[in-house]
């Protein structure tokens, strides 16, 4: 099995991969679970963890304590997901469908697929959600998919007496098992190939249409040793624990410290930093060292105003209009236009400044 294709990052994977990272059986599992493969995709590849390596038990941590056998949960959580998606295509009169880009109502899961491949561009966005919904039990089965009907996840959100209704046969504590055990519940050690100062991409789940954030890394998990040592150990932590720590452009244009979950989703930025994001080419020379805190904090005067004028400032109503060039990168030409000369400006735009240009 490549299970490096299953790491959620490329930059990520080739790193494990050129270091040759081995995981245990369990860790391959959590793996799996986590990515943003589909739910087919998943399913095969615990099948052939099944077929080609070691049973072993599983670990305690916060959440969950030790099975004897590792491939039988697995075949539990298969088995749920399996019967979930059976019971979501499953017509019955106490419930209805909805997709999340309609407040209409459907009597069937063929028919809120038909509905939603009717009004979604294919290119608008990657996945969308499916609801059914049950009236009189006053819970959901929801399901992500993209335009080509692949499954990427299905969860289940119900009382305790209508799960008990749909898998008779299991604990309320094995269905909540299923639906988190390989997905998040647990922490797996993924080698990161970044350093303190690399300006880097993340886009958050799979499953959610956002776009991709640019940051600074300041710090990963493996950065604090005696913590990432007991998350590693399951003494404690889970997967919400795969922390990075770095440096954003918030709208406001000022420079922000915050946290991304995820850490092994983070990829090197490839694309030219653009409008207030070029303050964190210099946010990553100062970690490394490169320039000084005062040619810093100028920087970021220096776009927090640019800024402010492009989003901010009213200029209706002014008679002098700077020239674009002044608060554009580079050497400033000070030039101002006058009232008369601006009306005989046809490159003008309406009375405003003019877009500015980059580096």
């Amino acid at each position: 099995m490549d299970i490096y294709s299953f790491l959620n990052s490329s930059d990520v994977a080739a790193h494990c991969r050129e270091i040759n990272k081995v995981w245990s059986s369990f860790d391959i599992a959590v793996i799996i679970g986590r990515s943003h493969k589909t739910m087919t995709e998943k399913h095969t590849a615990w099948r052939e963890l099944m077929a080609d390596y070691p049973d072993m038990p599983t670990p305690k941590n916060m959440h969950f304590k030790s099975f004897p056998s590792l491939f039988k949960k697995i075949a539990e959580v298969i088995f749920y997901e399996e019967q979930l998606l059976d019971l979501l295509k499953k017509q019955e009169h106490s419930a209805v469908y909805r997709h999340s880009d309609s407040d209409s109502i459907f009597s069937s899961y063929e028919s809120v697929l038909a509905d939603m491949r009717d009004i979604w561009e294919k290119d608008e966005k990657p996945t969308i959600a499916i609801e059914k919904q049950y009236i009189d039990d006053k819970g959901d089965i929801v399901c992500r998919m993209d335009f080509d009907g692949n499954i990427f996840s299905v969860s289940l959100n119900v009382d305790e007496s209508v799960l008990a209704k749909m898998f008779p046969d299991w604990s309320i504590e094995t269905c909540h098992d299923c639906a988190r055990f390989l997905k998040h519940g647990f922490f797996v050690d993924i080698p990161l190939p970044f350093k303190r100062g690399d300006i880097l991409t993340f886009s958050g789940s799979a499953y959610a249409h956002k776009k991709k954030t640019i940051l600074v890394l300041e710090s990963t998990t493996s950065c604090y040793e005696n913590a990432h040592k007991r998350f590693i150990s399951h003494e404690s932590g889970d997967g919400s624990d795969l922390v990075g720590w770095g440096y954003f452009v918030g709208e406001d244009g000022l420079l922000h410290e915050d946290h991304v979950h995820e850490e092994d989703e983070l990829g090197y930025c490839r694309s030219k930093l653009e409008g207030d994001a070029r303050l964190l080419q210099y946010v990553s020379w100062y970690l490394r060292n490169e320039i000084c805190l005062s040619a810093l904090l100028t920087i970021q005067c220096r776009i927090a105003a640019q800024h402010q004028l492009d989003n901010d400032l009213s200029i209706s109503g002014l008679w002098l209009f700077p020239d674009k060039h002044i608060i554009a990168d580079g050497q400033a030409e000070h030039e101002i236009y006058g009232r008369d000369a601006l009306h005989n400006n046809a490159d003008a735009e309406n009375g405003g400044l003019a877009d500015q240009e980059g580096d």
